[in-house]
């Protein structure tokens, strides 16, 4: 190849001079940027943060990169003010813009509600392939090389002709410096992408931080025209602190993970030689949704002693609801905000908590034990308040794309989905309310219903029928789930007809019922051919002594302003049985 050599100006723009520095910046910011917006999509974040991210940090970035650069230069600046601004001539220094980027970065971070390392995570690849490519601009810029070499030195690392016409800068030929750190970032990037995902928080910047730190060492000491404190060369000192300050970050982290491990390992071997508590409860609730919670609030005002036990997290099925708009009171809230409501109130009362995956419940006497991982606990009276999960339809492809396009829930997953066409399949008030969720995040929303009509609130009906981008299924079942590394189709069937078609979709939303979590509790005979248990209106199940509320209970309607009312008419129960027992 046999260019000769380049001139730093690519063309004139009404006598302006436009340089091939300046448009291999603008690219390297824009494939960076959309490399980081792809990434933040993935992450959950809302559309267009990396834009408002970019949009604030590089002025900010290019202002540090040329101050850092002109400030270690400034014996020649000094001299030289009027080219102080002179940007487009070459000078701007990569630990200068990094640090005004991320004083950005922190401040946006915190403005945003994000996590500052989980942004520093998702930028992390994207910086190294804006070094890999910005390095090209000291070509063009016949700038940031090394000292003297021979031609036969550079022929014979097979450099390309047209490098080394250009690496002949002042009389001689020189160290294409840009191009090992080029080369270098473009091996890092591919290291880092394909570890990303085995990667923990913090790690994949720490990496980054390591990678980019040893490159930059070593090819520091080659160059020519590297800013010095006194005989050191600036950038080696930085990166130097930075690898160091990394390998002790991660060493520390992983340090802390095992102790952690340990410790957990030595308190579980603790339990297993003494795993009977003794406490004796008045009242142990099995499940911390809203019937759980609201029971612990009446049962604690009481003055009853009172245990919550939970295997997953507070809140239930509302900690995946984006909106609830039917619970008196509020005209408006989030389902996470009315669980940590409901959870600090339950607290307020003196309810003590605990995780722990129930797995028997014995009664011997007047006493209830509660087993939880390793750990038996006593009382008077139970609470089953575990609530229900979403039901699978068992099709081919569901569990093979589960977290590839199969999902049972909108709040966590339709950000995955922004400008792209899901199916939504049932037709209650689960599947409507997600719909119309995700009817504001994608371009279409096509429901599939086995039925020719909704079983959903008339006012969510409503709603649904009103929106331009939900389309209807009716009278038809899903029977595949079709893709290759995801969600591509689904395959569909009339029930009338029979006839079988496919629909492309790049997600598919599943609401198909709920299905009790009963299973540790069905060898007591609590629950029907369902799995749901059924009570008397105090809420008590066929055993004494033992209640349940919420989703578990053979109802007709299950809501959270009906969870609530089952949590305290069942507590009201437990207090009159303990009462009792006096």
């Amino acid at each position: 190849m046999s260019l000769g050599y380049i001139n730093p100006i690519a063309f004139h723009l009404f006598t302006k001079p436009i340089y091939w520095y300046g448009i291999i910046i603008a690219t390297t910011v824009l494939v960076a940027y959309l490399m980081a917006e792809r990434e933040a999509s993935k992450r959950g974040l809302p559309k267009d943060t990396m834009l408002d991210l970019l949009l604030m940090a590089l002025p900010v970035a290019f202002i540090f990169a040329r101050a850092y650069y002109v400030v270690f230069r400034w014996d020649y600046y000094s001299n030289h003010k009027d080219e102080i601004i002179a940007i487009w001539d070459g000078g701007i220094a990569i630990y200068g813009g990094l640090l005004g980027g991320f004083i950005v970065l922190y401040f946006f971070a915190r403005k945003r509600k994000i996590k500052i390392i989980k942004l520093l995570d998702i930028i992390a690849p994207s910086l190294l392939v804006g070094q890999m490519l910005g390095r090209w601009g000291n070509f063009f810029n016949h700038e940031a090389y090394g000292g003297e070499v021979s031609r036969s030195y550079l022929e014979n690392r097979f450099i390309p002709k047209f490098i080394i016409d250009n690496m002949f800068i002042d009389g001689a030929y020189r160290q294409p410096t840009f191009l090992y750190e080029s080369f270098w970032c473009f091996i890092a990037v591919i290291i880092l992408l394909l570890l990303r995902n085995k990667l923990s928080q913090s790690e994949v910047f720490a990496s980054y931080i390591i990678l980019y730190g040893v490159e930059r060492f070593i090819v520091e000491g080659m160059r020519t025209d590297s800013l010095y404190i006194g005989s050191l060369r600036i950038s080696q000192v930085l990166s130097l602190v930075f690898v160091v300050g990394s390998l002790i970050s991660v060493s520390y982290t992983h340090l802390r993970a095992h102790l952690k491990t340990k410790n957990y390992c030595i308190k579980n071997h603790k339990k297993r030689v003494k795993t009977m508590t003794e406490k004796i409860y008045d009242l142990i609730i099995v499940g911390a949704g809203p019937a759980g919670m609201t029971a612990s609030i009446y049962a604690s005002r009481a003055n009853m002693s009172v245990l919550m036990l939970e295997r997953k997290y507070p809140g239930g099925q509302m900690q995946s609801t984006e909106e609830i708009e039917n619970y008196t009171g509020y005209e408006h809230i989030t389902g996470p905000e009315l669980s940590e409501k409901m959870f600090e109130h339950s607290k307020k009362f003196g309810t003590e908590f605990a995780f722990g995956n129930i797995t028997k419940i014995e009664v011997k006497e007047d006493l209830k034990y509660v087993t939880a991982g390793s750990t038996v606990y006593i009382a008077k009276t139970v609470i089953v308040a575990t609530g229900s999960e979403h039901r699978n339809l068992n099709v081919p492809g569901e569990e093979e794309f589960s977290g590839k396009g199969v999902s049972y829930c909108a709040v966590c997953d339709g950000a995955f989905f922004r400008n792209k066409e899901v199916v939504v399949v049932g037709g209650g008030d689960s599947a409507v309310e997600e719909a119309l969720y995700l009817s504001n995040l994608v371009s279409k929303v096509t429901i599939v219903h086995r039925r020719d009509e909704l079983r959903a609130q008339k006012i969510l009906q409503d709603r649904a029928f009103a929106k331009d981008n939900i389309e209807f299924i009716w009278d038809s079942v899903v029977t595949e789930i079709k893709g290759e590394r995801k969600v591509s189709s689904v395959e569909i069937r009339n029930v009338k007809t029979e006839e079988i078609s496919s629909i492309s979709a790049d997600g598919i939303f599943i609401y198909v019922g709920m299905i009790p979590q009963t299973n540790d509790f069905t060898y007591l005979g609590i629950t029907n051919s369902s799995g749901y248990i059924p009570t008397n209106e105090k809420l008590e199940t066929t055993i004494p002594g033992i209640f349940a509320a919420g989703d578990v209970r053979e109802k007709e309607i299950r809501q959270v302003v009906t969870a609530t009312s089952d949590g305290a008419i069942a507590a009201q129960g437990a207090y009159s049985f303990v009462e009792s027992l006096k």
